[in-house]
């Protein structure tokens, strides 16, 4: 079972860098057909950006989310399960 967000599965989520200074990471989470499902969201630190993808599953009953961490200079992916826990797949 994915993450679903207005009756669409969520394949994939985003960490990139933002243009602001106070708030550096944006987040943004993509359906399973690669359309934006929620606004981008401008974060202050990297945990806070894990631990709004965690409240985002939890909201919506998912299990796991893919996410694609652009921060920094070498891109990541990984999984990131209900628990919090990372598992990388590149």
């Amino acid at each position: 079972m994915s993450t679903t967000i207005k009756g669409k599965e969520t394949q994939r989520a985003e960490i990139s860098k933002s243009r602001s200074k106070k708030k550096p990471f944006k987040v943004r989470i993509y359906a399973e057909n690669g359309e934006p499902t929620m606004s981008p969201q401008l974060l202050t630190t990297w945990l806070n950006c894990k631990n709004n993808l965690l409240s985002v599953m939890r909201a919506f009953h998912g299990t796991h989310i893919n996410v694609t961490d652009k921060s920094k200079k070498q891109e990541r992916i990984f999984k990131l399960n209900e628990s919090g826990l990372e598992e990388n797949i590149s």
